[in-house]
């Protein structure tokens, strides 16, 4: 009959004394390989015994696995006593594995803690990031400088529109222009000798080279992030808050707040909302626009920013034409006509009003 091994426990029969021999034989191996090892349980490595009962040797596995046991040992609990045993003869060979064990788990909790602030890190850095700049601007798409050109008209005429405006600027000496496009208000700023100069993404640079004005090629935001603070004496910006989005132009008062000296004029000019026909018939003819701001929101963002509250003036009529005409008035005309006229009249402010409207705002303050 073949030999079972020594640490194989067997229903039909068991060898005591085979396996203390080789338990023996490791635990006398072992003390010779760490005679300091105090973990070791004591036994007799001299010659066995063949007196030596079977219960004793179950006796000697229980104190080698560090349980007390009585006279007797149960031979359910003997596989176990068996496996504390060896688990205590080799426990040399695997404290180094444990350690690995302990190390690498200790590893791999660091690398999940890791990830997660990556993970953090990365959503944070997302939810700043503006995907709409991964789009191409509609501008990109067509050319957009002749289409302003034929619904808002030349540099020319859009000076002349801006004139009455430079009136703000006058005495100063650092003048910006955001989004100054064509450059239309830097000519009427040069000849009224008003020193400017315009920022824009798009620039025409044609038109500046032709008129000698000074235009920097550059993002608004990114400017004015950039700029020295209290810097400008007076910020003209027309025709641009429309083309920016509600946190863009929350942070663009911001930095004005910031770069513009005491006392400093700030006009912005939009679309003048408050006429259905501009929504109706102007607004959304261009494509980059991408909201429409009113006087009420504009005003209270600048307050907030720390602007007082601010001078409205409207601009740019509508043709005449598309009024609604009033009733003619005789001497003895009943109340139903005066009446009927004023209301033509709000009609007409509702709906071929003033195309454009201007908020000035003035910097108070340190």
């Amino acid at each position: 009959m073949a030999m079972s091994s020594p640490l194989t426990v067997r229903a039909d029969g068991f060898d005591p004394e085979m396996l203390r021999e080789r338990v023996t034989a490791l635990l006398r191996e072992r003390r010779r390989n760490a005679p300091d090892y105090d973990a070791l349980p004591a036994f007799d490595d001299g010659p066995s015994d063949s007196s030596r009962s079977e219960n004793d040797m179950w006796q000697l596995l229980a104190s080698m696995a560090g349980t007390e046991r009585g006279d007797k040992v149960s031979p359910n609990v003997r596989l176990r006593l068996v496996k504390r045993a060896i688990q205590r003869v080799l426990r040399v060979y695997t404290s180094t594995q444990s350690s690995f064990n302990h190390s690498t788990r200790e590893f791999c909790i660091r690398l999940i803690q890791d990830f997660a602030e990556v993970r953090g890190a990365i959503e944070r850095v997302l939810g700043r990031l503006d995907l709409r700049s991964l789009r191409a601007s509609p501008r990109e798409k067509f050319d957009y400088p002749k289409f302003l050109a034929r619904y808002y008209g030349d540099v020319e005429t859009l000076a002349n529109k801006h004139s009455p405006l430079v009136r703000y600027f006058e005495g100063r000496q650092h003048v910006l222009d955001l989004g100054c496009g064509s450059g239309a208000f830097l000519l009427a700023c040069k000849r009224a000798h008003v020193c400017a100069q315009g920022v824009d993404l798009h620039p025409d640079h044609e038109i500046a080279a032709r008129y000698g004005l000074d235009i920097k090629r550059e993002d608004v935001l990114g400017y004015l992030r950039q700029a020295d603070d209290r810097r400008f004496d007076g910020v003209f910006c027309s025709q641009l808050i429309e083309h920016l989005y509600p946190d863009e132009v929350i942070e663009l008062f911001a930095l004005l707040a910031r770069k513009m000296a005491c006392d400093a004029a700030l006009v912005i000019e939009v679309p003048n909302v408050r006429n259905l026909g501009v929504l109706a018939r102007n607004f959304y003819s261009d494509p980059t626009h991408v909201r429409p701001y009113t006087i009420e929101l504009l005003s209270f963002l600048g307050e907030e920013a720390g602007f007082p509250p601010p001078e409205v003036i409207t601009s740019s009529p509508m043709d005449p034409e598309l009024r609604l005409a009033a009733l003619p008035v005789p001497v003895d005309a009943p109340e139903w006509i005066t009446v009927l006229n004023r209301n033509l009249e709000r009609l007409n402010t509702l709906l071929v009003g003033d195309q454009d409207v201007a908020l000035i705002f003035r910097r108070t303050g340190s």
